[in-house]
């Protein structure tokens, strides 16, 4: 997929509706097939990552270990990877997401967690492609380099793993709130997974579901409240990005957590 900065390489099934066709097959009906296309707002945020670089402005710091939460596939977080996170773990429910975007992120020169590439997820799903030989990627794409990148299977509606919890110096998460189910999933789970001082980067086309995106935000400021802590907006942008022939604006918000309130950007 092209964006500004350059090109990220997508591994995706030939559509939705074969994916849906294999739930159905496997009697998996509550699979959700989605995920097998690309997402305006991961691309956004992608381009705004690679812009930010070039003007040396930091979203996080050295060595900083970021989550691309419902990651689908993988674009925001791979282009983390590439703009200068050290960790990238990328989390999704559904197992066949995260092994098309750990394929890609091989074919994008992306190093990747041996661990994750080895997780049972692969063979219980007796999911094949093409590029799962990591030698043949290695041999014949490009040499690693960027952030290290793993994934795990996260349903966020399940108890969060110990290991994810206060774990990441920053969370991505584009096109998540889809529905108020999710949009309050979001603004729990969030504040559970971030370190102290740790970033939100919530991206969204900003008309699409506006009151998905206010309770999301409601809960995200009531649940950290619970733990003695807050979230404060410190910005927020809007970015075209040119999107199946048509340029489609994308609002990005960056919340950052911390013990104490202050005084940023109002939220309209």
């Amino acid at each position: 997929m092209r964006v500004k900065g350059g090109h990220v390489l997508l591994v995706r099934p030939k559509s939705e509706e074969e994916v849906l066709d294999l739930y159905v097959e496997r009697g998996k009906l509550e699979g959700d097939p989605y995920w097998a296309c690309p997402w305006p707002s991961a691309a956004a945020l992608a381009e705004s990552m690679a812009l930010a670089n070039e003007k040396k402005e930091e979203w996080w710091g050295n060595n900083a270990k970021v989550a691309d939460l419902g990651a689908g596939l993988g674009l925001a977080g791979l282009a983390a990877a590439r703009e200068g996170a050290s960790q990238v773990t990328l989390l999704d429910r559904e197992p066949m997401a995260l092994h098309c975007a750990m394929i890609a992120a091989d074919l994008n020169g992306l190093p990747t967690d041996e661990e994750t590439l080895g997780l049972r997820w692969r063979e219980d799903f007796n999911y094949r492609m093409e590029w799962t030989n990591k030698e043949k990627v290695r041999q014949e794409g490009p040499t690693p380099s960027g952030g290290v990148v793993s994934a795990k299977v996260f349903d966020w509606s399940d108890p969060i793993p110990e290991e994810l919890l206060s774990a990441f110096d920053a969370v991505l998460a584009c096109d998540v709130l889809y529905d108020k189910d999710a949009a309050s999933y979001v603004g729990a789970v969030v504040p559970r997974l971030l370190k102290e001082s740790g970033l939100l980067v919530l991206a969204d086309p900003p008309m699409r579901t506006p009151k998905h995106r206010k309770e999301c935000v409601r809960l995200l400021h009531d649940n950290a409240q619970k733990d003695g802590v807050c979230f404060n907006l410190e910005q927020v942008c809007h970015h075209g990005v040119l999107f199946d022939k048509r340029e489609v604006q994308v609002q990005i918000m960056h919340f950052r957590k911390s013990m104490h309130s202050t005084v940023g950007v109002k939220l309209t």
